[in-house]
């Protein structure tokens, strides 16, 4: 296992306020690094944050993402092809217990959220692309598409893999024209960030009149977390470092400027 540095984060980065712990003894799902975190909730009823505490500073934060899964390409043999095609037959067949098989049907219909299948095909950006797999079903749907992420060298492997355009950084750091993308989406992603405020503020200003910004995000008051406690994977510490609840993230999407369709 290896190690990396946390540092103590007692209050809220969205509003300064003081949380409490929510959820204490929080491992790395994945087993990769050493220690335990917890997650306080910011006491502001007009906020809600969840928050990561202890937390790695952003230069030691690479260090959680070396063999992160969204980051790498791992070839499936037969057998992993024929137990996946095995799992879509149990699901199609309603073999699954009824509310493991809704949880699953909720992941299919938020992808085809994700995917704006209702829209006219224009220009999208991808905010935390990782290894570009959304980017190119998209690409393939008649987008045109561009992406970001704070590891080089995933987005770099997303420009030479897909051809696709990729900016290194959090997203205000890029420095990418303002009206210039008819749909933002960030998958799984903002649950990452170190200043989620700013990053939407800057999807606000890099949207067209009219775009749409599309996020999905655990959900932190949600059954899972109620249930399985400090092993619920939503946690994933350290990567995630701020969770919310629906309404905490639809406040903080309000204050910036968004319009909830």
């Amino acid at each position: 296992m290896s190690s990396i540095l946390s540092e103590p984060r007692l209050s809220c980065d969205l509003c300064g306020s003081a949380g409490e712990i929510a959820q204490s003894g929080i491992r790395d799902p994945d087993g990769n690094l050493e220690g335990s975190w917890c997650f306080r909730r910011c006491d502001n009823a007009a906020c809600g944050t969840f928050w990561l505490d202890p937390a790695p500073p952003p230069q030691e934060l690479w260090k959680a993402y070396t063999t992160y899964h969204t980051h790498t390409e791992k070839k499936r043999g037969q057998l992993g092809k024929a137990l996946l095609s095995l799992a879509h037959r149990f699901v199609r067949l309603s073999y699954l217990p009824k509310w493991i098989a809704s949880g699953l049907k909720q992941d299919a219909d938020g992808l085809r959220f994700m995917m704006l299948g209702k829209e006219t095909p224009g220009r999208l950006l991808d905010v935390g692309c990782g290894g570009g797999r959304f980017l190119r079903r998209m690409q393939k749907r008649g987008w045109q598409v561009a992406g970001t992420d704070f590891d080089e060298q995933a987005a770099r492997k997303v420009s030479t893999r897909y051809g696709i355009e990729t900016h290194v950084g959090d997203l205000p750091q890029c420095g990418l024209p303002a009206e210039s993308f008819d749909a933002i989406t960030l998958s799984q992603a903002i649950e990452h960030l170190y200043d989620p405020l700013s990053t939407l503020r800057e999807c606000l200003r890099l949207l067209k009149p009219g775009g749409l910004l599309v996020m999905t995000t655990p959900n932190a008051r949600s059954l899972g977390a109620t249930e399985f406690g400090a092993n619920w994977r939503g946690w994933e510490a350290p990567r995630h470092l701020h969770l919310f609840t629906v309404d905490s993230l639809a406040a903080l999407t309000r204050q910036v400027g968004f319009e909830i369709v």
